[in-house]
């Protein structure tokens, strides 16, 4: 499958979900099997762009399906603000395609969702031979307490949170809005 969360059409992820669920959703895009798409904008967390008001400035004037904010140009100052930070968003996108590119789970495994899981968790193990990787992503908008698959290694790899705790026994707290991959 390919995989595109925002394009030309459509508006990007942080406009729709909003900008605080834009680390979460680069960490569910990059590790989901498949092909990813980055529509340009989304990796220093572009939203759309207003038009400006006043006579002539109508978007509907140049594209009828009103298609013209999710085209705005991109940032350029906002990607070098965020370039030599690790911890911006630029920063994580760089984090996870580093780990999609070191993990072949990521890569090239199979995808199985996880059952009984929180209310407004996403769960899936990403497996390829011995290696065998977890994702979480809490959707809700509540910190919530997740058990991990037994027998799954408790090295957390990856968070979408700064200050994400890692892995206790076989459970895992999750800020709302937040993620992980465990290995």
């Amino acid at each position: 499958p390919t995989w595109a969360f925002s394009n030309h059409d459509l508006s990007r992820h942080a406009t729709r979900w909003g900008a605080e669920r834009a680390r979460l959703a680069a960490l569910i895009l990059l590790t989901l099997r498949g092909t990813v798409c980055l529509y340009q904008g989304e990796e220093i967390g572009m939203t759309d762009l207003v038009p400006a008001p006043g006579p002539g400035r109508d978007a509907a004037r140049h594209d009828r399906a009103g298609r013209d904010p999710a085209r705005g140009a991109f940032d350029w100052h906002e990607a070098a603000r965020q370039r030599s930070d690790h911890e911006s968003l630029l920063g994580l996108y760089r984090g996870l395609i580093e780990l999609r590119r070191r993990a072949p789970a990521l890569r090239h495994g199979t995808l199985s969702l996880l059952r009984r899981l929180p209310p407004g968790v996403l769960g899936y193990e990403r497996q390829f031979g011995a290696e065998k990787l977890t994702v979480l992503a809490n959707m809700s908008q509540r910190r919530t307490v997740v058990r991990l698959p037994s027998g799954q290694a408790d090295t957390l790899l990856m968070a979408t949170d700064l200050n994400q705790g890692h892995p206790s026994g076989s459970k895992i707290e999750l800020v709302a809005d937040h993620g992980v991959v465990i290995g």
